[in-house]
C-alpha cells in the first residue's frame, strides 16, 4: 500500500525508504528465544534503503557489507538527504548517503556498540545478585572479534572469523588476554 501511494502521488523520486528493526530474534538459536543479549542473531538488524537520488543509481540494489552500521547512522543520512549538515558535535552517527551513491568515505567506525541493562529481569537480576544499577551489558563488536563486558563478571571473547557463530566464549583463555585487553582499553 505505501508503494502504491508512493506511485499514484508520484513521490517516488522524492522520497527515501528505510526498511529497518530495532533488534533480531533468536528463534532458537542457542536455544533461545526472545530477543536479547549478545549473540548476531539478536543484535545485528536488517537495513534496506532506498534512495530516490539519481546518484544512488549505479549502486541501486547492491549489498554493502564492508562498513559497520548502526541505527544512530540513520538521523544524519535523513538529514542530510533533505540538503542539511548534521551538527556533529550533537550527532554520533555517520551519514549513509556516501555508501549509498558510491562516494569515498573519509572516515568510518571500525567498530559497532551494543548495550543492554537486564534490570527488568528480576529472575536473572536476583539469580546473578545484582543490584539494577549494575546490570549493564555493553557488547564491542568489529569483523573480527565480538568482546562482551557484563558488569561484575568476566569478560566473554568470540573470534568472529573462526566462530561465526559464537558457540566458542574466549573469555577465560589466557592466550587471547592480549585481545581482551585492546577491546577493555576501547570501553575506556
Amino acid at each position: 500500500r505505501l508503494f502504491e501511494m508512493l506511485t499514484r502521488n508520484g513521490r517516488w523520486s522524492d522520497t527515501m525508504v528505510v526498511f529497518c528493526s530495532d533488534h533480531g530474534d533468536y528463534l532458537g538459536d542457542h536455544y533461545l528465544g526472545e530477543k536479547e543479549l549478545f549473540h548476531d542473531v539478536a543484535i545485528r538488524t536488517p537495513l534496506i534503503v532506498y534512495d530516490p537520488s539519481p546518484s544512488a543509481d549505479a549502486h541501486r540494489g547492491t549489498v554493502e557489507s564492508s562498513h559497520l552500521v548502526e541505527a544512530i547512522d540513520l538521523l544524519p543520512t535523513f538529514i542530510e538527504a533533505v540538503g542539511g549538515r548534521p551538527n556533529c558535535d550533537r550527532i554520533e552517527g555517520h551519514s549513509l548517503l556516501p555508501l549509498l551513491r558510491g562516494g569515498k568515505v573519509d572516515r568510518w567506525r571500525d567498530i559497532v556498540v551494543n548495550e543492554f541493562d537486564y534490570s527488568f529481569r528480576t529472575a536473572t537480576r536476583l539469580e546473578l545478585k545484582r543490584p539494577p544499577k549494575q546490570c549493564g551489558m555493553v557488547t564491542l563488536r568489529d569483523f573480527d572479534w565480538k568482546y562482551v563486558h557484563c558488569e561484575g563478571f568476566r569478560p566473554m571473547l568470540f573470534d568472529l572469523r573462526a566462530d561465526p557463530n559464537e558457540f566458542f566464549d574466549l573469555g577465560a583463555s589466557a592466550a587471547h588476554e592480549h585481545i581482551r585487553r585492546q577491546y577493555q582499553a576501547k570501553l575506556g
